[in-house]
């Protein structure tokens, strides 16, 4: 492997807490939507923590670290999922820190293997296309053998593929997790019982209809700022969230049912929305029809 055949960025906005203890495992699996069974030193799982009423309250990576947990957060707001998990500790043997001073997060990309790493290393549970990730000991460490690239060069990827992220595509108690594309990105195990929003997420999952995706567009014309709504006319029908700003690509929050053959705009600029490689989904009735015939 030659030394530029793998590119890794380090990300600054994500912290990582450490959940252990004997009951660590069963006090996960009670409140996150995803199965931590399925979490390994090797193999991550990306889930979610919901309020009761099924809405989005934080994201992460979850993977083993000895009998110990680690999560790759959101930094800004580490501090805040851990006093939320210290809610639901109640009397369970777990221990619960922040140990974001003392790790770094950082997403890599390229052909094969990953080069050896002084951390723990997993693949992007969410979709091949996003590479790798690893949790690092110390701040930035040197890693041998891959070109070190700015953070924004990962977002650039997420958004190119439609890979939606906290705090920049969903947003705590306003986002749903099926809106996010939590589903096809491997976020919720909807087999392995409870979770809290549990009832509201598999209701939802079973009637099958999510009116709002997260989706990638192409921009053609000035590149809208985050927030910006998206029209169809003069109604609308979404909002602008991530942005390539050194490309022509964004994500938004769409309305699936309002954009099927329309043009759609934000600003001066007309978007394409895109079907993400890694959905099952449908955003057009074209799609609908030609799946069920």
């Amino acid at each position: 492997m030659s030394i530029s055949s793998y590119t890794a960025a380090f990300l600054p906005g994500r912290g990582v807490l450490r959940i252990g203890g004997e009951e660590a495992s069963g006090f996960l699996q009670a409140l996150i939507t995803n199965n931590i069974e399925n979490a390994t030193a090797e193999n991550a799982v990306y889930s979610a923590l919901l309020t009761p009423q099924g809405k989005f309250l934080f994201d992460f990576f979850i993977v083993r670290d000895g009998d110990d947990y680690l999560l790759d957060c959101e930094r800004a707001r580490a501090a805040d999922l851990l006093k939320r998990l210290i809610l639901y500790r109640l009397r369970a043997k777990v221990t619960l820190a922040n140990e974001s001073a003392n790790y770094s997060v950082a997403a890599l990309w390229g052909e094969g293997e990953p080069p050896s790493l002084p951390g723990l290393a997993y693949p992007d549970p969410r979709t091949a296309l996003m590479g790798w990730r690893a949790i690092l000991p110390g701040s930035e460490p040197a890693v041998e053998g891959v070109r070190l690239v700015p953070a924004a060069d990962y977002h650039a990827r997420r958004v190119a593929f439609g890979v939606g992220e906290a705090p920049f595509d969903i947003e705590a108690e306003r986002s749903f997790p099926l809106e996010a594309n939590l589903d096809d990105l491997q976020g919720i195990d909807f087999q392995k019982g409870c979770f809290v929003g549990q009832e509201v997420t598999s209701r939802t999952k079973r009637r099958g209809v999510v009116r709002k995706r997260l989706l990638p567009c192409r921009v053609e014309g000035d590149m809208p700022s985050p927030g910006s709504p998206v029209k169809v006319g003069q109604r609308e029908v979404g909002t602008v969230h991530s942005v390539d700003n050194a490309g022509e690509r964004l994500i938004a929050l769409l309305r699936l049912d309002l954009i099927d053959g329309a043009i759609i705009e934000a600003g001066t600029a007309e978007l394409f929305p895109e079907k993400p490689l890694w959905a099952t989904f449908h955003i057009s009735m074209a799609e609908e029809e030609d799946a069920d015939g």
